[in-house]
């Protein structure tokens, strides 16, 4: 069997994986190879000619060539050789549904499949990076607003956050995505008015796409951007400069000289991989901004690789089922772990040792660090790498090992995991799907119109943004001009060949099925040839036909069988006479028609007391006369479905049977010739008739003769609006020269002082009134500003002294560091001190309530009473505020014996007097004792460390290093009582108050740091999005619709308190949206009742699937969908955890031997428990036994 791929460096016959694969699957592999470059050619050039192989591993077909090949009959259809030899492919297609629909074909078929590359922070890469440090250095926050960006991004330009004295600042950079990823200046600033896919600009909303660029809030946030830019905030060299240069710019030597950068990857701008180059460490990313709409979102797109894999036609049965199993292999733990790195553990792999952890910072399994060097001049030629369809899932790749520090160059995946995951909620819901089939002939229309609009929009985009185009005079002209005209109109032809190739596989595939029925499915044939008593078993056979038919096909409004034998109608369960039902007519005149196929619209009705329905209906004759089935679609659902792929607002689609009446419009039945077609209003502009169904498709946009009216005198008033601005030119010329000579002697005279006092001055001037102004107010602040530098200067001077002498950025010797302390006035650190940190409570209260001026002037009378307490008690105190939240301050204490009390009634008379004077509360943390600059470090970091616990032990207190208890952090107990949470809130139990109650005071008990208990809340959440992404959809909607909003709240909280009330809200909310949508669903409460049942008799070695279903009546194969459904486990899992979990109690608690145990919990063989319990436990009984 020959496999087509690229050539690589080594031998495919000699590879490791390759002679792994053909000893496991008994087969011989032969290569056709070429190089990566040509590999497309060379593809093409083997199908064409027709010798091409019977497998192509690693073909980069586009769905066009797909669909092109796929009729041909040279790509085989791959469903049923999946469905019966692919077990790892199926499990994928049902846990991913996304991924079956990219890869199936209009017609039904999977012709190839694709690395299944599933990348976390590639989902949502279009992100935003900040330079933490300028924020620091300039006490700015994190912004979370588009106007707080403004202000950081202003502060950035004129505030010298780097300290040089240069303004040499760039605010905002960026690339363009031909160079760098997400580069663009609009890929994140542009979600913060609309959605913004970087790509299409397609939006989805109810399952209809539409289109981006051309709205309103579009419009706002060019002007906000443009905003930016006129501000001299959005570097210029954004629009055209590379990633080379991106690299420069941000590992310049010297001072850092970028304030932020729109890119998915920080290592574009900054040096990530050097462990020596730190400077990367402060660089973080921004969350998705609010815009001033309050649009909060970010880009996201579906991750499914190139088609790769294909089977031709050229394939033996044998050869397509050795095939169809080896690339299926692929799929599995293993094969993707071989084909990936090798199939030799030690060589591109190893089992992770017990520390290492994957990017979610839970237990790895493999691991590509600390194995052996390799020679540089051997080449590697274990694996297939990235050749052929392979799992390269989340899943996968999570069991991988990496760093865990997100500073370090090999946490660098884990810091891109824990930026995606603040972006990851902002996700829209709906997204424009990753793969979409187009027909192979519209195929180029296509690719032009994408390209055409993309350039269209790009170009249109950088000209408003910087200026070169006016967004308020050219908007509309933008929006719809004679070239969106002629894109109209590609357009609307590409829309009218969808509309006629969904319309016919929609109801092709409804025939096909159909007309397979007839010909293969024993009951429906029973169904026409029995009569009497064998009738009632027959109809039910008949139910199930009809509803399989139903479910399949959504579109299928009700379906009736017609038999001639004994002249009924089979209908919504039962046989009535042909005269008795409604649709009576209609069968008489289809019985002399037979033959036809799709004949629509018409009104049905299934009882005569029911309203009519607007349907289409399928006839389809049975044998030879013996009847016929009627299938009716719902045409609102058909006319629904189409209208999700146009915006009526601007186009319309009317459909026409072949007698030429309006579908939309109930339009005549086929048998009766139609007048003219009415049309919708406006200019038709493309139509298509189906070779399927004969019905004629046509679309256009609405008003087109009020636009084509328009459009017709543009040149005209164009015209004339030139020859108004020459006119005007030719006048604003001639006045100007007139009067300008008293502005230039004024001009003159400045520059020739100017020049003489400052040649600094004497700068190019690009207008005169701008530099006399300049001028002017220069000479007027010079004195002023003379006056004040110096004073200024000595503060921030003050303020770096200190960080420098607390964070250890800098090193003193004993003569620097009293020569500093004499420079500021400070007394000598020659005694004992002591670090405390101030820390305003309920901060985020304290914003809201009082204005930035009022917040400066609280804080300076923060630090006054400091200075205050301390003087009172004969001591001295230096502070600083270091931070918006926290005042940091370092006391100097007397001899041992009064120091300890001198700092007790500091710190105690300091809190009074701020409970005294102000209106809101502090807490205080406290450092030990220092004799030296390292140990008033090291008493910083245990002040720092205290108040972490704030959120367990209170505020408005006093928190001593010392006093801190040690955590008791039981980590098995924390995930027992998550996990009885979880399945308490998904049973709708009411139970779950008592563990949400027990699992915050776990956390009080334990006392845990505010990290800590982040760390457990975040542990929740992860648990409840593993468990409801196994729920149906509905309940997923309900959990994201109570907690997305939750989590921006959740970063806010200071006391256990605090968040524990936060919590309570979202899982009340959570709970009786469960119920209501628990007590909606049918044999909810048999559920219920059938767990407690096996929570009473899991003893019982007969209690099996079928037990429970005769016991309560419910079919098994429902029943153990319900299980799935409803609780989420399957019944013999629940059972065995059961069964399991008794076993251990019994164990703990008795000293019975466990052959007895394990019949106690229901199994007659020991080694059916020994198996099952080793399963989920991990190890045998007996040696469990022995470990406890």
């Amino acid at each position: 069997m020959t496999f087509f791929a690229p050539q690589g460096k080594a031998s495919m016959e000699e590879n490791e994986f390759t002679q792994f694969i053909e000893d496991k699957f008994d087969v011989t592999l032969k290569w056709d190879l070429a190089p990566t470059d040509a590999l497309q050619d060379r593809r093409q050039l083997l199908l064409a000619s027709g010798d091409y192989p019977e497998v192509f591993l690693h073909g980069k077909f586009t769905t066009s060539d797909l669909q092109t090949y796929g009729k041909q009959g040279v790509f085989l259809p791959l469903q049923d050789l999946i469905k019966e030899y692919g077990p790892n492919l199926t499990k994928i297609m049902e846990e991913k549904p996304y991924f079956k629909e990219a890869i199936t074909a209009p017609d039904g078929n999977i012709y190839a499949l694709p690395i299944f590359n599933e990348c976390y922070h590639c989902t949502y890469a279009q992100k935003y990076w900040i330079n933490t440090e300028w924020l620091d250095n300039l006490g700015l926050k994190m912004p979370t607003t588009t106007d707080e960006l403004y202000t950081v991004l202003k502060a950035f330009k004129e505030q010298d956050p780097n300290g040089n004295g240069k303004a040499d600042e760039i605010p905002l950079t960026g690339a363009p995505n031909k160079y760098v990823w997400n580069g663009n200046i609009d890929a994140y600033l542009m979600n913060s008015f609309i959605y913004n896919d970087n790509d299409k600009y397609l939006i989805v909303k109810d399952g209809k796409v539409d289109f981006a660029a051309n709205k309103e809030e579009w419009k706002k946030g060019l002007e906000y951007m443009h905003k930016l830019y006129a501000e001299g905030l959005i570097d210029p060299a954004s629009f055209t400069q590379n990633d080379q240069a991106i690299g420069q710019l941000g590992n310049k030597e010297g001072d850092e000289v970028v304030g932020s950068i729109t890119t998915a990857l920080v290592s574009y701008l900054v040096n990530t991989y050097d462990k020596d180059i730190t400077r990367h460490q402060h660089w973080d990313i921004v969350p998705p901004l609010k815009g001033p709409d309050g649009v909060q979102t970010t880009g996201a797109t579906q991750s499914v690789g190139e088609f790769e894999f294909a089977i031709t036609n050229k394939a033996t049965e044998a050869q397509q089922i050795a095939a169809i199993k080896i690339v299926d292999y692929m799929f599995s733990e293993e094969g993707a772990l071989y084909a990936e790195y090798g199939p030799t553990e030690g060589k591109g792999w190893k089992k992770a040792d017990a520390d290492e952890k994957n990017i979610n910072g839970e237990p790895a399994k493999y691991s590509y660090y600390n194995l052996p060097e390799r020679d540089p001049n051997v080449v590697v030629n274990e694996s297939w790498s990235q050749i052929g369809a392979h799992d390269l899932s989340n899943t996968f790749r999570n069991l991988f090992a990496e760093g865990q520090n997100p500073l370090e160059a090999e946490g660098y995946g884990t810091r891109l995991a824990q930026a995606t995951n603040v972006y990851e909620p902002y996700a829209p819901k709906e997204v424009y799907p990753a793969n979409v089939f187009i027909r192979p002939e519209d195929t180029e229309t296509a690719a032009q119109l994408t390209t055409a609009v993309k350039d269209y929009v790009m170009t249109n985009m950088a000209q408003f943004i910087i200026g070169s185009k006016s967004i308020d005079k050219e908007w509309d002209a933008y929006v719809f001009n004679e070239q969106n005209r002629r894109e109209a109109l590609k357009a609307n032809e590409f829309l009218a060949s969808q509309v006629t190739q969904y319309l016919d596989n929609s109801l092709r595939s409804i025939d096909f099925k159909v007309l397979r029925d007839i010909l293969t499915n024993p009951n429906l044939k029973n169904y026409y040839s029995v009569t009497g008593s064998e009738d009632v078993y027959a109809g039910i056979q008949a139910v199930q036909v009809i509803d399989e038919l139903k479910i399949e096909y959504p579109l299928i409004d009700s379906i009736y069988l017609v038999r001639y034998n004994d002249d009924t109608v089979f209908s919504n369960g039962k046989a009535v006479p042909i005269e008795e039902f409604p649709d009576a007519p209609f069968i008489k005149d289809s019985r002399a028609a037979a033959t036809q196929k799709w004949v629509g619209a018409r009104s049905f009705k299934a009882f005569p007391t029911e309203e009519g329905k607007q349907v289409i209906t399928l006839i389809r004759g049975v044998g030879n006369g013996t009847g016929l089935i009627v299938v009716n679609v719902n045409l609102p659902t058909l006319q629904k479905s189409i209208m999700q792929m146009y915006d009526p607002e601007f186009t319309f689609v009317n459909i026409f049977n072949r007698s030429g009446g309006n579908l939309w419009d109930g339009g005549k039945q086929d048998g009766a010739r139609a007048a003219t077609p009415q049309m919708a209003s406006g200019e038709v502009f493309s139509e298509f008739t189906s070779s399927y169904s004969g019905w004629k498709v046509q679309t256009g946009l609405n008003n087109g003769k009020i636009v084509k009216f328009a459009l017709k005198f543009y040149n005209i008033w164009f015209v004339f609006a030139v020859a108004v601005v020459l006119i005007g030119v030719v006048w604003v010329v001639y006045v100007t020269r007139r009067n300008y000579k008293p502005i230039q002697q004024i001009v003159t005279l400045i520059e020739t002082v100017a020049s003489q006092k400052q040649p600094g001055m004497n700068q190019p001037k690009d207008n005169e009134f701008r530099f006399i102004q300049t001028t002017l107010e220069q000479m007027i602040d010079q004195t002023k500003q003379y006056q004040e530098e110096h004073e200024e200067n000595l503060i921030l001077q003050k303020k770096y002294f200190f960080q420098e002498l607390l964070e250890g950025t800098r090193d003193f010797t004993g003569n620097e560091l009293t020569a500093e302390m004499n420079r500021f006035k400070l007394p000598q650190l020659e005694d004992r001190w002591a670090v405390i940190v101030v820390e305003i409570d309920q901060y985020s209260r304290f914003m809201e309530e009082y204005h930035n001026q009022d917040q400066s002037l609280l804080k300076f009378v923060l630090s006054s009473i400091l200075q205050e307490s301390a003087r009172h008690e004969g001591t001295d105190v230096w502070a600083e505020w270091i931070s918006d939240q926290r005042l940091y301050a370092i006391v100097w204490l007397p001899e041992m014996e009064k120091g300890e009390e001198t700092e007790d009634k500091l710190l105690a008379g300091y809190l009074d007097r701020v409970g005294q004077y102000l209106n809101f509360t502090v807490t205080i943390g406290i450092g030990r004792v220092a004799v030296d600059v390292r140990g008033l470090r090291a008493s910083l970091k245990e002040a720092v460390h205290a108040l972490e616990y704030k959120a367990v032990l209170g505020i408005n207190r006093i928190i001593s290093c010392g006093e801190v208890p040690n955590s008791t952090n039981d980590v098995y107990e924390f995930l027992k009582t998550i996990s009885l949470l979880v399945q308490a809130m998904r049973l709708s139990d009411n139970v779950w108050e008592q563990h949400f109650d027990r699992l915050f005071e776990q956390i009080r008990e334990s006392v845990l740091s505010r990290q800590e208990i982040m760390n457990t809340v975040q542990l929740l959440f992860q648990h409840y999005n593993r468990e409801f992404a196994e729920l149906p959809r509905e309940y997923q909607e309900q959990w994201a619709s109570v907690f997305t909003p939750l989590l921006p709240r959740l970063e806010g909280w200071e006391t256990i308190d605090d968040l524990r009330t936060l919590c309570w809200e979202g899982f009340r909310d959570l709970s009786e949206q469960m119920q209501t949508l628990h007590c909606s669903r049918k044999h909810r409460s048999h559920i219920l009742e059938i767990r407690k049942y096996i929570e009473q008799n899991y003893n019982n070695p007969e209690l099996s699937l079928n037990y429970l279903s005769d016991l309560f009546d419910i079919n098994p194969k429902y029943l153990s969908k319900l299980f799935k459904d409803e609780i989420g486990e399957k019944f013999v899992d629940l059972l065995i955890s059961h069964r399991i979990e008794k076993a251990k109690q019994l164990m703990l608690e008795t000293d019975k031997a466990i052959q007895e145990i394990s019949e106690e919990v229901g199994y007659t063989n020991y080694n059916s428990f020994n198996r099952a319990f080793k399963n989920v436990v991990g190890v045998a009984p007996s040696d469990y036994r022995k470990a406890i």
